[in-house]
């Protein structure tokens, strides 16, 4: 169930990791060869076939990149934004016509419930969840005297704390999975 506790439970992505080089196809098979080219010529192997992805803020820019690039790679892809517009369902269009499944799911990540809305997005439409790229980000260029406390913690609501609600609602789901994977992805202005 959503939310499940995980505490007790092994979830070892190096053992994981191990167990999949072992089980990987031969060089010899077609696909074999295409993962040993892609980690000859890139140093990564990605074959996502059958691999379900959740994309926060992947509507555009770098989360749209992100999220065309799981697909290309054979990952279905849920694309979150937070709220509906033309780039959204561009974005859905592009992965459907590399010939994978898509789902839009939009929603403030700043407010409550929402992360559990996109984790449910991806089990109510895929019954899965392997990929959680946390993404979604939100900035206002200001000088520091003109910004407001409502402003910080909106900021931090959206950039930090959907970032952990979404990880503690998709872990059970990405223990399940052979490739359960997170990925935060942040801004160098995080640095300061």
């Amino acid at each position: 169930p959503l939310g499940a506790s995980t505490r007790g439970a092994r979830c070892d992505p190096l053992a994981r990791a191990d167990r999949a080089r072992e089980a990987a196809p031969a060089p010899s098979s077609p696909s074999g060869a295409r993962a040993v080219m892609a980690e000859v010529s890139m140093g990564l192997v990605l074959d996502l076939a059958d691999r379900v992805a959740l994309v926060t803020g992947g509507a555009r820019g770098i989360g749209r990149g992100v999220a065309l690039t799981l697909a290309e790679a054979g990952a279905d892809v849920v694309v979150g934004a937070s709220a509906p517009h033309a780039r959204l369902d561009e974005t859905v269009e592009d992965i459907e016509r590399l010939g994978r499944r898509a789902a839009a799911v939009t929603g403030d990540l700043g407010a409550p419930g929402v992360p559990d809305m996109y984790v449910r997005t991806c089990m109510d439409r895929f019954g899965r969840l392997d990929i959680l790229v946390n993404n979604a980000g939100i900035w206002e260029e200001a000088a520091i005297e003109e910004l407001t406390p409502e402003f910080l913690h909106r900021t931090l609501d959206v950039n930090l704390t959907s970032a952990f609600l979404l990880c503690a609602r998709a872990a059970p789901l990405l223990c399940r999975s052979p490739a359960g994977r997170i990925i935060n992805i942040s801004s160098t202005a995080s640095l300061m």
